[in-house]
């Protein structure tokens, strides 16, 4: 079963069993707590200035994408030690940036796919995987890259394509 949540500013306690959890969103929203037991959770910002913050959102050995792509969005983490991203492979993009250098995002995760855009913060990721990390693909438009891995990290694409401080 499959779960539609549009124009809301809180998630709290969606569950499936195996299904999908999709969202769109015009406002800022906090995801805190999302599972699917294996579905995919997909989250996106449609509007400009748009802030998708990450609690506690486990799909199990499925894939979660947070994605924040219009001018000013951003993907950030909660805060809270407690919580975390986890997915088999986990997509961030956020214009304005992924997460920040005082509150990286944390997540658990074979592949991470991350990106922000010229004029962002620049991404930064705390995994926990100690099995490995394959870092798909990652650009950073308009900072740094800082990401750091629990177990054995392969890079297949990495790219700073704004000459920023901290990305050289």
């Amino acid at each position: 079963r499959q779960r539609q949540v549009v124009n809301r500013h809180r998630l709290t306690n969606v569950a499936t069993n195996g299904g999908a959890i999709n969202g769109n969103t015009a406002h800022d929203l906090l995801i805190a707590n999302a599972t699917s037991g294996g579905g995919a959770i997909t989250i996106n910002g449609t509007a400009a200035n748009v802030d998708l913050i990450a609690g506690n959102i486990n799909a199990g050995s499925g894939n979660v994408s947070l994605i924040s792509n219009s001018a000013g969005g951003t993907v950030q983490d909660d805060g809270s030690v407690l919580t975390r991203i986890t997915g088999n492979t986990v997509t961030l993009q956020g214009a304005g940036g992924v997460g920040s250098a005082l509150m990286a995002m944390q997540t658990t995760a074979s592949t991470l796919a991350l990106s922000d855009a010229a004029g962002g913060v620049g991404i930064y990721v705390n995994d926990n995987n100690t099995n490995g990390l394959t870092l798909s693909s990652v650009t950073a438009g308009g900072g740094a890259i800082v990401i750091n891995a629990a177990g054995p990290l392969t890079a297949t694409s990495v790219a700073a394509t704004a000459d920023s401080v901290g990305n050289n």
